[in-house]
């Protein structure tokens, strides 16, 4: 190799690292999600508690997936979780609707589980409390969400969505 040949090749990657390096702040900037506003509610139905969390920019390194003590050795009721969470920083629906309008920020590994955003908590019409998932939907090959009934117990599989402790 010659010194001109060195030179180009490291103006190309200088090029190249210059040019990812404005692509991902563009998109750092772009994927902030605003976990004040009132998330999706269906019709006849209300929002009971939703806490409210200010701007989160989406970073996948920021989330863990936890699972309560009584959940690891089987079964654990819903209402029992919540109680349990109150100690988290749990996220609110308004991630979950975020991920939904943007599938391309779902975790490869999300996609075999169920993962709950407890930091909203739904009044169905005939006054049940829920929380929504965020799960995989087999038959239209597609993520989705659903609603679990707090009086159910919730399996190990099913994730609750936090913030990392600093």
């Amino acid at each position: 190799m010659t010194a001109s040949t060195l030179k180009i090749t490291s103006q190309t990657i200088s090029s190249i690292l210059s040019k990812h390096l404005q692509r991902r702040t563009t998109m750092t900037t772009t994927n902030i999600i605003d976990c004040d506003a009132i998330p999706y509610c269906p019709k006849g139905w209300e929002i009971e508690e939703h806490k409210k969390s200010g701007q989160f920019q989406w970073d996948i390194e920021k989330i863990s997936l936890y699972t309560s003590a009584a959940q690891k050795h089987g079964m654990d009721v819903g209402n029992e979780i919540r109680k349990e969470l109150e100690s988290q920083s749990n996220l609110n629906a308004c991630v979950l609707d975020y991920l939904l309008a943007h599938p391309e920020f779902i975790p490869e590994e999300w996609k075999h589980k169920a993962v709950y955003f407890w930091g909203t908590i739904y009044c169905s019409p005939d006054k049940a409390l829920h929380v929504r998932y965020l799960y995989w939907n087999w038959i239209d090959d597609k993520q989705d969400y659903g609603f679990r009934w707090l009086n159910l117990s919730i399996s190990p599989d099913r994730k609750a969505a936090i913030l990392k402790k600093d």
